[in-house]
């Protein structure tokens, strides 16, 4: 809603300070400023579920899930832990997330009850195409169904649009929003269209479009948004990412359009530093204040020897020096991250080829737990804990390729690396990624035959081994 009460503010003053805009623009935007307030909502509420994400959730190695995660508070008063929400994540017998639902402890029925619930349906290749959201308004309510997600998957595994329903007083679907995704000849995400309901045209119509363009190795380099009213459209903001030369996210500098000059500025920036491996170390978040950059925050993480992170720790500027305020701590256990699987939000692959793949999720090992400081008077004080519970499983639709033996040699490797399979196909799609997300090599390959890797610089990298759609082996490869 704040996007378009500024969009309003800089179209009022915008109008009487330049006449080429045509009256019958100014009659536009003054028309729609209610239902844009209204579309506001719904598109950025439609962008929080996909936020440009496929949903595969097959992980035909797993050997573990991922079942509830608990989190504990402590009163402050009495010094004593209790419950505070639950999250539960539900599978069918292939593994694929089917459902969670969250839960809130209840003192009143010294008890959990279920505050809401998300159901997850597939097609037949296994890509999520619905998603229906269920909520309650106390706890005496019944849970009811308050909206729904319809996604369309192309025939290159691609998202190709995604409706979002409401749910009226009268218990009927409203096609509140609708998403059309635009992919160049690489499969990146170029254009996204955003459209929302008009109740005067009594229909969808275009309310926004996000612009993405890449960089030669295939990073996301700008993030445009424009406005569209009628046959206008005007830019509202655009993202802009700089890269080290090992492909490292550096900075995303955020500009919006002042109403005053009519040209886009600086509003917010965030710089990170990452370690060798290329997860990020620190990020600090800035603000353009008259005309300089202006430090608000910092995040710093601290390394354990497998590379996972140990410690975050949060600070805020003060105007002189960083003070700290806030620390997480990660607990892990012996299990690879890569042999478990976990709800949508967890993919570290299931992203749209393009798009950027969050480094900080990609852990060696899974998490147990999580616990939650303030600095309070000089101390840091321990005021929540997060549990993270885990369950075995098999997934019961295996492609034969992988069910008998496996083997990757050798690792570390440094000029070449085989990949050896027993199982039905003889020949699979190698894909690696460095550990940034950025795809370095794609070929086909035969079970034992040797791989050069003499293009591919030392460091860290993750491999897929595709048959046609499916992912049926992935793994981390060193080189040195």
């Amino acid at each position: 809603m704040k996007k378009f009460t500024f969009l309003l503010a800089f179209c009022v003053i915008s109008l009487m300070a330049n006449a080429q805009i045509s009256k019958n623009l100014q009659n536009k935007i003054e028309k729609a400023h209610e239902k844009y307030l209204k579309f506001s909502e719904m598109v950025k509420y439609a962008e929080k579920q996909t936020s440009g994400k496929t949903a595969l959730l097959k992980s035909t190695a797993a050997t573990q899930k991922l079942d509830s995660i608990v989190y504990l508070s402590l009163n402050e008063e009495s010094f004593d832990w209790f419950n505070e929400s639950k999250d539960e994540y539900y599978y069918d017998s292939e593994m694929k997330s089917t459902m969670w639902k969250n839960s809130e402890w209840s003192f009143e029925s010294n008890s959990w009850f279920i505050w809401s619930q998300t159901d997850i349906g597939y097609d037949n290749n296994d890509m999520v195409n619905s998603i229906i959201f269920y909520n309650r308004d106390v706890e005496t309510d019944p849970l009811i169904q308050f909206s729904k997600m319809i996604i369309y998957n192309g025939s290159t595994g691609l998202q190709d649009s995604i409706l979002m329903y409401s749910k009226t007083e009268l218990d009927t679907w409203v096609l509140e929003t609708k998403q059309i995704h635009h992919y160049n000849a690489s499969k990146q995400l170029i254009k996204t269209d955003l459209w929302a309901f008009d109740e005067d045209a009594e229909g969808l119509i275009m309310a926004q479009s996000h612009i993405y363009a890449y960089t030669e190795s295939g990073k996301i380099k700008t993030i445009s948004t424009m406005f569209n009213f009628g046959d206008e459209q005007i830019p509202f903001s655009k993202t802009e990412y700089s890269y080290d030369g090992s492909d490292n996210l550096i900075s995303e500098v955020i500009s919006t359009l002042d109403f005053e000059t009519l040209q886009l500025k600086n509003s917010s920036r965030n710089t990170y530093k990452h370690i060798a491996s290329g997860k990020v170390s620190e990020s600090v978040y800035e603000s353009w204040e008259g005309g300089v950059w202006v430090k608000v925050d910092k995040t710093e993480s601290q390394f354990n020897s497998a590379g996972d992170v140990t410690f975050e720790i949060y600070s805020v500027w003060n105007g002189t020096a960083w003070i700290e305020n806030e620390k997480d701590e990660y607990l892990y256990g012996a299990t690879n991250f890569s042999d478990v699987v976990f709800p949508n939000f967890y993919i570290l692959f299931g992203m749209e080829e393009g798009m950027e793949y969050d480094v900080s999720l990609m852990f060696n090992k899974i998490i147990t737990g999580m616990k939650y400081y303030e600095l309070i008077d000089g101390s840091w004080i321990h005021k929540g804990s997060s549990t993270f519970y885990y369950s075995s499983g098999t997934p019961t639709k295996i492609n034969e390729t992988i069910t008998s033996h496996f083997s990757v040699y050798p690792n570390p490797a440094a000029e070449s690396v085989s990949f050896k399979w027993n199982g039905n196909s003889e020949e699979l799609t190698l894909e690696m990624y460095q550990i940034t997300g950025a795809k370095v090599m794609e070929k086909k390959t035969l079970s034992g035959k040797s791989v050069s890797l003499s293009n591919l610089e030392d460091g860290v990298y993750f491999y897929k081994l595709m048959d046609g759609k499916e992912t049926v082996h992935s793994g981390k490869l060193i080189k040195k």
